[in-house]
């Protein structure tokens, strides 16, 4: 079975709805000491959700250690919030004729 639980993380003080585009990321899930980036999980476009379903917004690029969203978060973030893609399976077909 898929298993879409997060363990990316932010790393940042909370911050209000509409501040922010470049978000800093935990770099270490807490549990086993590993290094997370989120290039590794997230893909450009993305759209990103808090786990209290707070909006970040639409993914416009990801670092080692940060994500940059393509306008302000769209909701309140507070620092240790786990996030997610709320669409993390694409499917894409094509069909030949």
């Amino acid at each position: 079975t898929f298993d879409f639980q997060s363990i990316n993380a932010v790393d940042e003080t909370g911050f209000s709805a509409g501040t922010q585009t470049v978000i800093t990321m935990d770099d270490d899930d807490g549990a086993s000491g590993t290094t997370m980036d989120p290039r590794e999980h997230f893909a450009v476009g993305d759209v990103l959700h808090a786990q209290d379903d707070a909006v970040l917004g639409t993914l416009a690029s990801a670092a080692a250690q940060s994500i940059t969203l393509t306008t302000a978060n769209v909701d309140a973030i507070a620092n240790d919030d786990h996030i997610y893609n709320i669409n993390p399976v694409k499917l894409i077909l094509g069909f030949e004729r």
